[in-house]
C-alpha cells in the first residue's frame, strides 16, 4: 500500500493486515502477531495502540477513515505506542507515560524525523473515563496485570473488551 501520507521505509518494516471484524470495527495487524483496533462512530473514530508506526500505519487508519482519530494505549510499551507520534495526542493512563516515548531499541532518525507530532500530547485517563465517538461510548478500565500502566477498553454496545497484552498467553495469570 502506498498512500497519501508520506512514509519512510525501515529494512525490517513488516506488511500490516486489516479486517473488519464487526461493523465499524476494524483489527489492524502488524507483522505475525501485533494488533491495533478501529472502532468508528458516526462523529469520530478510536485507535486502540499504534504499533510501532512503521511502514503504511499512518496511510492504513487514513484508508479506513475519514473521522477524526482519538488514539488510546492500552499500556505504554513501544510496540503499542510506537506509531504515536502520527498523532497530536495520544490517551494513556498516567503511569504509561515514563515509557511510552521510549523505543525497545534505537530509532532511525530518518524514520522520527518523518512524524508530525514527535512531541504528542499525553492525556492521562483513568479507570471509567468514557469516549463518546458518536452513538458509541467505549469506556477505560484499568487493568494493571501485564503493566502497572494497563488499561482494557469495553465497547458495551459491540459487547466487546480490547485488553491489550492483559490476557495474552503467557502475559497474565488467570
Amino acid at each position: 500500500m502506498h498512500g497519501k501520507i508520506p512514509v519512510v521505509r525501515l529494512p525490517g518494516d513488516q506488511n500490516y493486515y486489516y479486517w473488519e471484524m464487526f461493523p465499524d470495527t476494524w483489527a489492524i495487524q502488524y507483522g505475525e502477531s501485533l494488533f491495533c483496533f478501529l472502532l468508528i462512530g458516526r462523529e469520530s473514530a478510536l485507535l486502540i495502540d499504534s504499533a510501532y508506526g512503521s511502514g503504511d500505519f499512518p496511510n492504513v487508519i487514513d484508508c479506513l477513515t475519514d473521522k477524526p482519530v482519538i488514539l488510546v494505549n492500552t499500556h505504554g510499551h513501544y510496540d503499542h505506542t510506537g506509531g504515536n507520534a502520527w498523532f497530536p495526542q495520544a490517551y494513556m493512563h498516567p503511569l504509561a507515560e515514563k515509557n511510552a516515548r521510549k523505543p525497545f531499541q534505537p530509532l532511525n532518525p530518518d524514520f522520527w524525523a518523518n512524524m508530525p507530532y514527535p512531541d504528542y500530547e499525553i492525556i492521562p485517563v483513568e479507570n471509567g473515563h468514557v469516549f463518546e465517538l458518536g452513538g458509541r461510548k467505549v469506556e477505560c478500565i484499568y487493568t494493571p496485570a501485564h503493566s502497572e500502566a494497563s488499561i482494557s477498553f469495553i465497547d458495551h454496545g459491540q459487547r466487546l473488551l480490547f485488553t491489550g497484552d492483559e490476557f495474552d498467553s503467557g502475559q497474565a495469570n488467570l
